[in-house]
């Protein structure tokens, strides 16, 4: 199963988040049945860590880590700000401190030798990878309307182990969920 620790904003949020990604040009080409690749409510999260594929009989590191790092965090307050594209991909930025989780979690991997994307962490939330699905025009706009955005505030107080089930249809699973120790 592939793996990745996340934080996942609260209903709200992602209420908001999604109902203006439905005014984007890519919610109304997947409203008109274009598979503009556009992740489900259930699935925007934001990736800390991405780990890869783990053996089950090998993920007790990854939940090890997972539970230490959130031991030494404290809740804090984010929203989602901004976005852009990487490539194919629409994204929202994520403002607050969302660095310290994901310095947390990556420190606590390394010291339970569970390998991850050592990539430089760049705080955001994906909306879709509508590819060329829809016009570069609207893609454009989507990317300038993005800039723009903001979410109203949550506080995030717990990080998730993920596991994502592959296959047609693309699930995660949430293996397990860790509070943030410190209260302050």
């Amino acid at each position: 199963m592939r793996l990745f620790v996340a934080i996942f904003p609260d209903a709200e949020v992602i209420e908001h988040v999604s109902a203006f990604a439905d005014g984007l040009a890519i919610g109304r080409a997947a409203a008109g049945g274009v598979n503009t690749r556009r992740l489900a409510p259930d699935m925007l999260h934001v990736t800390l860590a991405f780990i890869g594929e783990v053996p089950d009989k090998k993920r007790a590191g990854a939940e090890l880590a997972t539970a230490e790092a959130a031991a030494v965090l404290a809740p804090a307050g984010l929203r989602l700000r901004g976005g852009g594209s990487f490539g194919p991909v629409l994204w929202t930025g994520v403002s607050g401190p969302v660095g310290a989780p994901a310095v947390a979690i990556r420190r606590a991997l390394t010291r339970h030798r569970v390998p991850y994307d050592q990539r430089k962490f760049r705080p955001h939330l994906t909306l879709g990878r509508p590819g060329d699905r829809i016009p570069l025009a609207d893609f454009e706009d989507d990317v300038e309307r993005l800039g723009g955005y903001e979410s109203p505030e949550w506080t995030v107080g717990s990080l998730e182990l993920v596991g994502s089930v592959t296959g047609p249809q693309t699930r995660y699973e949430i293996l397990g969920s860790w509070p943030f120790g410190r209260t302050g």
